[in-house]
């Protein structure tokens, strides 16, 4: 975090140093996740995931999620638009969606 700045009377986080985004395993999981920011309409994070990796399938509920590709490629489906992602695309799972899952 590089510094928090006091924004309508409340603390955010506007700000990430690379050195303070640690990713942890998940439990019964090929791939590593930090979260970043958590609203209850805003999601953002970090998601690595190596080479034949699976992310199972999860509804996205009421939060809205923007994906970045910093590198390698995937193949993304969302309710059934299945689409390849390369280094620099941007994609998004709008609320109430099946989250992405390589195939």
């Amino acid at each position: 975090m590089l510094f928090r700045q006091k924004l309508t009377n409340s603390r955010l986080d506007v700000a990430y140093a690379p050195s303070a985004i640690e990713t942890h395993e998940v439990k019964d999981s090929t791939f590593r996740f930090a979260k970043i920011l958590s609203t209850p309409f805003l999601g953002s994070g970090f998601v690595e995931m190596p080479p034949n990796a699976i992310k199972k399938q999860k509804n996205s509920k009421r939060m809205h999620m923007v994906f970045f590709v910093y590198y390698g490629r995937i193949r993304v489906d969302i309710a059934g638009l299945q689409f390849s992602a390369g280094k620099g695309c941007v994609f998004q799972v709008p609320r109430g969606e099946l989250i992405f899952k390589p195939v």
